[in-house]
Parts: structure tokens; sequence; C-alpha cells
């Protein structure tokens, strides 16, 4: 089963929240996938490569979540 990225990231922001922000930058799409990245004043740091099945997930699951149920 795939992880989501969305929650990692999102786990990453809720727990950081308190230190004075952060800054976020990727790398240019390839086939394979993408990097990203997150830095917390803190000097904590989250990178991930995302294949494109992770980012086809994650788009898939955020746009149900706008559905009625």
């Amino acid at each position: 089963m795939l992880t989501s990225v969305y929650a990692e990231v999102e786990e990453f922001v809720l727990r950081h929240h308190s230190c004075g922000g952060y800054t976020y930058g990727s790398t240019e799409p390839i086939q394979a996938g993408y990097g990203l990245t997150l830095s917390c004043r803190c000097g904590s740091n989250y990178n991930r490569w995302i294949t494109p099945s992770e980012a086809e997930y994650d788009l898939l699951w955020s746009r149900l979540l706008g559905f009625d149920n």
C-alpha cells in the first residue's frame, strides 16, 4: 500500500507549526518522479522522493475528499 505524501507533509507541518515557519522546494519533475523538501526554522527537514504513483494516489485521494458521502 502506498503511503500518503500529503499525510506525511501535513504531519511535519503540524508538528513544527509553532517553530516560526518553514520553507519548501522541489526538484524539476522527471519521469521517475521528483524530490520534495520542507525545512523548518528549528533545523528539522523533511526530504522525500515522490514517485508518479504516489503523486497520482495523493491527487485522487484529495479529489475524493471533496465529494459528499
